[in-house]
């Protein structure tokens, strides 16, 4: 049982550090969740569960390879914009549409410099 409590309190610290580079509507959009929601996330009154958990990891995830590069505060603009090792898509989309595999694939050939 203290594992479990202590997993919720590291998913509400996910959120509230997502929250702090994206804003908290930002983070309900990209998780497709209502503000609100991510509140309580953040304020540790509730925990995301199921796929929100995923989403809350995998995107903690993406944000923490983007940060041993680029600053936090290009990180939204960098999710948001077309993207070339994507086809075109943006991390974003690609996310919510196909999970993480493929964000942090075109994060990894960008970091290393490679050209789509």
């Amino acid at each position: 049982m203290a594992e479990a409590m202590q997993y919720q309190q590291d998913l509400s610290r996910r959120a509230q550090s997502l929250a702090d580079v994206l804003t908290q509507s930002g983070l309900a959009s990209i998780v497709d969740v209502s503000r609100s929601s991510v509140s309580r996330w953040v304020s540790g009154e509730d925990t995301p569960k199921g796929a929100n958990a995923a989403a809350v990891l995998d995107l903690d995830f993406i944000i923490a390879r983007y940060a041993l590069t680029y600053p936090t505060a290009t990180f939204r603009d960098w999710f948001m914009s077309p993207n070339a090792f994507l086809n075109g898509a943006t991390p974003k989309d690609v996310l919510q549409l196909e999970g993480p595999g493929r964000v942090i694939d075109a994060l990894s050939s960008e970091i290393a410099g490679s050209f789509a």
